[in-house]
């Protein structure tokens, strides 16, 4: 190891370890993989998987052995359990081991990333003491328009013209000012789409600021219970009306009322005159069920069982999970969280949806394309597993025409779904898989290529067996991934450092890392090439996403993975192919939407949210960095997969860049972060991923000017 850190980066210089002295305790940030703003190590990272460490970050982690009893990482995903090295049983010729050696680590981690934290704990030796999401609120920044909506749709029941008239007036001023598209031509099949649209907004959760370690947000307790009770959908059921088709249908009537409305008002524990006799059936276990999850709430044991790692005491296990998808097992927190038993998946429930997901994807490419797609790519993370029992997992079996046999909750083997039975083609799949899904699931991943050779030895008709069809072409391999003992798509250290030249670089980047093919009796092999022509059939890249609790834009892995995957189909294929996001968020009511609309979500509940803003501006310096962070991973959807639309840019140069008060905020707490989105937006417009006015970007480059000023002078 320190030959390859020689050869890498030279002879070492010396270096100072930053941070703050409190007694004992010596409070620091872990080094950087590379040095920032460094082209040359930035040009190393991206195109190198397994780079050896720096030797300023060697020395940091020496420091904290040789002088300190134990180190406590804070919040998930550093990067020490990440470096290169065997997955498991690490040897002292892997860095992870070099560099954490003997001292006990301690790992702060949130409840929700069980997958993340398995790393933690087998690549770092990590005791986990896991930790709450941030507080969670759901939107009513549409209310005004949802009302008109209601208005509308209630007022057409009644054959009331004028009324009608009145609100559609008042639904196109609406919805122009919050850039909704409403067409006046087609005005009543638009206006249908945009009521669910919006109930669709209004119901997504967001974070309210951060988790403050050990504390309870009681201002939020409320809207956080209710969103694990889902007290509208027992009502809801008690009437006789699915969630999901109140979903779908929000404009539809009921004795006087919109579904749509109906939701808003037993959300808020407003019940109209024909709902209080079923109100009095359900109060009692609404309300016992809102108590159980309070009192997990308030037992959690954050603090106090870190001072008790502290002191080198037994941690209890306990269950993870999203709270807000049900798992109230998952709290109170503050334990040693573990995951799932990988053999069991998937498991029935996630079966069944995973066929409707399945069934969902191949009716919106025919609507899309007008034929089935050949082939579909499928972004997994150990996170599907873990938290939703292998949703995704199903889905893949599905397409093939495959179907797991359970013995028990054990999947003890597959069965063929017969054509006659399945009434359409196999369709087949490529799996790009995360380093973390290889080290923890290599039994799916074998499910899996199993499931596809089964499928490829088949004598049935090429144009009913896409798998078949690849197969005679030469296609092997299904699941590509890192190359053994790394992690990552490569695309995101690009984009971050801005140091990539075009596209086609990009697309290059994710298949060096990514183009190690696995299977039964294949273990990281290089198959560049197959990985290539694997894509050239791909008409979507789908990943599930199954949780309020983190968004597409909270972390760049979601951009890396799926968009570098689409955007090297692109290259390769010549085509964009359609990128996809399976929406589980709510299982009842699961669905297949574009990446455009999933962007379009996410930044209207947060960046474009003026409650989620001042929830993160309480957060001073790290509240800044989070909302520059959003804006960064959004430029990398854009270079990736392009689905971001202009008017997104638009608002996100009005809203942070040019609105003074809230740049006089920024200057403040985090001039660098005001800096950074300033100049991400100005590459943005350089590299032709966003179209807007010169006067725009002239505006941009006048902050920019100034802000450089202003830090080159001396915060």
């Amino acid at each position: 190891n320190k030959r390859d850190m020689l050869k890498t980066w030279g002879e070492f210089e010396g270096t100072g370890i930053p941070g703050l002295s409190f007694g004992k305790v010596f409070v620091t940030i872990q080094p950087p993989r590379v040095k920032p703003f460094d082209p040359e190590d930035f040009h190393k990272l991206m195109h190198d998987p397994t780079l050896p460490i720096p030797h300023y970050y060697y020395a940091f982690y020496k420091f904290i052995n040789e002088n300190f009893d134990a180190v406590i990482h804070v919040g998930k995903h550093g990067s020490v359990e990440w470096l290169p090295g065997k997955s498991v049983g690490l040897s002292n010729e892997c860095y992870p081991d070099i560099c954490l050696s003997n001292i006990p680590n301690i790992y702060i981690y949130i409840v929700n990333n069980p997958a993340e934290g398995t790393q933690a704990k087998r690549r770092g030796y990590a005791t986990i003491i896991d930790h709450l999401p941030p507080p969670m609120k759901s939107s009513s920044r549409y209310e005004e328009l949802e009302i008109a909506l209601d208005e509308y749709f209630k007022a057409k029941e009644r054959g009331l013209e004028e009324h009608c008239s009145v609100a559609k007036e008042r639904i196109i001023e609406l919805a122009r000012s919050y850039n909704f598209e409403v067409s006046e031509e087609n005005f009543e099949d638009s206006a249908l789409r945009l009521h669910s649209k919006i109930l669709e907004q209004n119901e997504s959760l967001y974070n309210y600021g951060l988790h403050v370690f050990g504390r309870i947000d009681r201002s939020t307790m409320g809207e956080l219970v209710n969103a694990i009770v889902k007290p509208e959908r027992i009502v809801l059921k008690k009437i006789g009306i699915e969630y999901d088709e109140a979903l779908r249908n929000p404009s539809k009537t009921f004795n006087g009322y919109t579904l749509g409305e109906l939701i808003r008002m037993i959300k808020r524990g407003e019940y109209p005159q024909f709902l209080r006799d079923v109100a009095k059936v359900v109060v009692s276990e609404i309300k016992e069920l809102r108590e159980e999850v309070r009192n997990r709430l308030e037992g959690i044991v954050e603090i106090e069982n870190l001072l008790k790692a502290l002191e080198g005491k037994f941690i209890e296990p306990a269950p993870s999970g999203d709270i807000t998808r049900g798992r109230i097992e998952a709290i109170p927190t503050g334990f040693n969280f573990y995951s799932v038993d990988p053999y069991a998946i998937p498991s029935k429930t996630a079966w069944d949806l995973g066929k409707k997901l399945a069934d969902q994807l191949i009716q919106k490419l025919i609507e899309k394309e007008g034929r089935l797609p050949e082939s579909v790519a499928f972004i997994e993370w150990s996170s599907d597993p873990m938290n939703t029992d292998g949703e995704q997992i199903a889905e893949i079996l599905y397409l093939l025409g495959v179907e797991p046999i359970w013995e028990g909750s054990r999947v003890a083997g597959l069965r063929v779904i017969p054509l006659e039975e399945l009434r359409r083609p196999r369709i087949d799949i490529i799996v790009r898989i995360s380093g973390l899904f290889r080290d923890t699931f290599m039994n799916l991943i074998e499910l899996i290529d199993e499931a596809a050779v089964k499928v490829a030895t088949l004598d049935e008709p090429l144009e009913m067996n896409y798998v078949r069809k690849h197969f005679l072409e030469g296609l092997r391999y299904r699941v590509f991934g890192d190359k053994p003992g790394s992690y990552g798509a490569g695309v995101n250290h690009a984009i971050n450092s801005s140091y990539w030249q075009d596209e086609r670089e990009l697309a290059e980047i994710y298949t060096n890392w990514g183009c190690y093919a696995y299977g039964k009796g294949v273990f990281g092999v290089k198959a560049e090439e197959v990985f290539k022509f694997s894509l050239k059939n791909v008409g979507a890249v789908i990943r599930n996403h199954y949780t309020d609790e983190w968004d597409v834009l909270d972390d760049d892995c979601p951009y890396a993975f799926q968009g570098g995957l689409a955007l090297t189909v692109e290259k390769l294929a010549g085509k964009m192919p359609e990128v996809l996001i399976a929406d589980t968020r709510n299982p009842e009511s699961a669905k297949v939407v574009d990446g455009r609309e999933e962007i379009e979500r996410v930044v209207r509940k947060t960046l474009f949210n003026q409650d989620w803003i001042e929830g993160m501006k309480k957060h001073g310096y790290k509240g800044a960095g989070d909302i520059m962070k959003r804006i960064v991973n959004l430029f990398g959807w854009q270079a990736t997969a392009k689905v971001v639309d202009d008017w997104i840019f638009n608002e996100v140069a009005k809203r942070y860049v040019l609105d003074d008060e809230m740049r006089g905020w920024f200057m403040n707490v985090n001039p660098y972060a005001i800096e950074e989105i300033a100049r991400r937006l100005m590459e943005a417009y350089r590299r032709g991923l966003w179209n807007t006015s010169e006067s725009m970007i002239e505006k941009l480059e006048d902050v920019y000017v100034e802000v450089e000023g202003y830090l080159e002078e001396g915060v």
